[in-house]
């Protein structure tokens, strides 16, 4: 409670109540804690999870991640065309695979209500952070122009990282669940900071309001397979 107190302002960003004068937003955190989220969603929420539904009902996260030097980085970017309160989040994921292992990392993962400026700006301070190898930007729609513009934001930068085209094909529901059997396993562990992203992935079924992070999980994970390291084994002989 204190902690909560002390950080109010932050801990509340983003989240939204029905009743608040009844059941404030601590109380019902801490019943979701003592109660599970089954139990929690049925009996609070009205809104009973069916196994069957919700594919990816455990997810797992790591404790601690690989050095970067160990893993291949990158970025997916799944832009949204408007960022009005109603419509879909844009999505970030950067994710990582260890060479040797080959165990799967989301090292940050995020969904933002955001203009496309503001969102470029957003993925370029992730740049500036992590060592991503291959960017890649989904292209559906109108999302061609916007990665364009992003490229061009990323050139005033001076951040020359490739950026690859996705142009999604076939169902998002059948690519999304091709992701379970990782996800079941533990074969790609999720960053345990990253509680929205995190949400929208375990809150996906067929017919969920948002599937902007889970999609763009899948994109990250398509994208890391097409990355190969460039290994110097003797620098002197490029000279």
């Amino acid at each position: 409670m204190s902690f909560f107190r002390s950080h109010q302002k932050e801990m509340l960003d983003g989240t939204e109540i029905l009743w608040p004068e009844y059941l404030d937003y601590y109380y019902l955190m801490c019943k979701k804690q003592a109660m599970g989220e089954k139990s929690f969603y049925k009996e609070l929420q009205n809104d009973p999870r069916s196994t069957d539904e919700y594919i990816f009902q455990n997810i797992m996260c790591w404790d601690r991640l690989p050095e970067f030097e160990e893993m291949e980085v990158v970025m997916y970017i799944d832009p949204a065309i408007k960022a009005g309160k109603k419509n879909d989040y844009s999505a970030i994921t950067i994710l990582g695979q260890h060479r040797k292992t080959k165990q799967l990392y989301v090292i940050d993962g995020n969904v933002y209500k955001l203009l496309p400026d503001d969102l470029f700006q957003v993925a370029i301070e992730k740049l500036h952070t992590f060592p991503v190898d291959k960017i890649g930007f989904e292209v559906n729609q109108a999302q061609s122009y916007m990665k364009q513009k992003f490229e061009e934001q990323l050139w005033k930068a001076r951040i020359y990282t490739p950026v690859e085209s996705v142009n999604s094909k076939g169902q998002k529901h059948e690519r999304i669940i091709s992701l379970e059997p990782d996800v079941k396993k533990g074969h790609i562990l999720f960053n345990p900071a990253n509680i929205r992203y995190n949400n929208q992935v375990k809150d996906y079924n067929r017919n969920c309001r948002f599937d902007d992070a889970p999609d763009s999980l899948y994109g990250a994970v398509q994208l890391i397979q097409t990355v190969k390291s460039l290994k110097f084994y003797d620098r002197s002989l490029l000279f």
